[in-house]
């Protein structure tokens, strides 16, 4: 339905943002608007948001998936939500590469899918879809690299 993609740099080695990145509980920590973590296990975390966004309001509940690897240093993340009257289906890959440019330095590459959209999202214009993911994809970002950078590894 809905395709974002881009890149980003993080000044840490590939080993190190792949063992974050593949660690659900480290990314439920970077999502933004968590109100609570229900459940984090090695594929699956689930947890309530509280989106603030004027199309969205109250609790969603979030099932983030690690799906399988479609290749090293690849992962891809399938997050579902729902919510009273809404809910969304979202794939999200990540493929990290080191930075020949720069030792020490780890580029991702990041596609999103915003593959359903149910209920009332429906009937939301996608010019406020596309910038409402905006939004989360950026605050995303910069939590993994606020995590990162206070992981101290």
């Amino acid at each position: 339905m809905l395709v974002l993609q881009g890149d980003r740099s993080f000044a840490r080695p590939r080993d190190v943002v792949w063992t974050r990145l593949t660690d659900l509980g480290f990314l439920v920590k970077c999502l933004p608007d968590v109100a609570r973590l229900e459940e984090v296990g090695p594929k699956t975390a689930k947890a309530v948001v509280r989106p603030g966004f004027s199309f969205v309001r109250g609790e969603l509940q979030l099932t983030l998936e690690r799906q399988a690897d479609p290749a090293p240093f690849t992962a891809c993340y399938l997050a579902r939500t729902k919510g009273v009257g809404t809910s969304t289906e979202v794939l999200a890959t990540l493929a990290l590469a080191e930075d020949p440019a720069q030792a020490g330095t780890t580029r991702m590459a990041w596609q999103v899918e915003i593959r359903e959209l149910g209920g009332l999202l429906k009937a939301v214009p996608r010019g406020l879809i596309q910038a409402g993911a905006q939004k989360v994809v950026a605050d995303l970002l910069s939590g993994i690299e606020r995590e990162l950078a206070h992981s101290g590894t």
